[in-house]
């Protein structure tokens, strides 16, 4: 399935310039807050990392497909006003892919949209037994780009959603085993990029 996903993204982010007018490819980092459900009780507290992409269909922005892959790094568990730091928590491999719409405001200022799905994947092992979650989610996007100079563009934006499914497997002592995971919960990730606007 991973590999499957990692392939959809990379083909999309190929074939989709051969089609398009414009676009932009930069990097990001952004703060994500998740709870765990919809009582805002419990969560998680990562720092994302992205490369990500958008190509448009039109001359100045308009319909388009976004992509991205990175890396979320767990910082805090919290409960209510408790936080526990997380040294030593496994990387998470993140992607996204979706459709956008960019609202052109003259050569300077632009406003973007998007929906579409995300995902998390953690794998961690140790001698005895191994463990890889896959968490898929939706998505929403909202943010404003600004040209600074040429085609360089500052972008500072949210992403918003939640997971909408989960799979754990695993094996122990030479037993595998694979189960659905009911997963409920809202994230809400602001975030500050550069991109290069082609």
């Amino acid at each position: 399935m991973k590999r499957l996903l990692i392939v959809m993204i990379l083909a999309l982010a190929a074939i989709a310039p051969v089609f398009a007018i414009n676009g932009q490819i930069g990097v990001s980092a952004g703060y994500e807050w998740f709870a765990n459900d919809t009582s805002f009780d419990s969560g998680t507290n990562s720092l994302a990392l992205n490369v990500a992409g958008a190509t448009y269909f039109g001359s100045e922005g308009g319909l388009g497909i976004e992509y991205g892959l990175g890396m979320g790094i767990p910082m805090s568990d919290w409960r209510g006003d408790f936080s526990v730091d997380l040294d030593d928590a496994p990387k998470q491999f993140i992607f996204n892919a979706g459709l956008g719409y960019r609202f052109h405001f003259g050569d300077m200022l632009g406003l973007k949209l998007g929906i579409g799905a995300n995902g998390y994947r953690t794998s961690e092992s140790n001698d005895y037994a191994s463990m890889s979650t896959l968490t898929i989610g939706i998505y929403g996007r909202l943010a404003l780009d600004v040209t600074i100079a040429g085609c360089v563009r500052i972008d500072l934006g949210a992403f918003a959603g939640g997971p909408v499914m989960g799979k754990v497997d695993g094996s122990s002592m030479g037993v595998s085993y694979s189960q659905d995971v009911d997963v409920k919960g809202i994230f809400v990730t602001p975030y500050a990029g550069i991109s290069y606007a082609y």
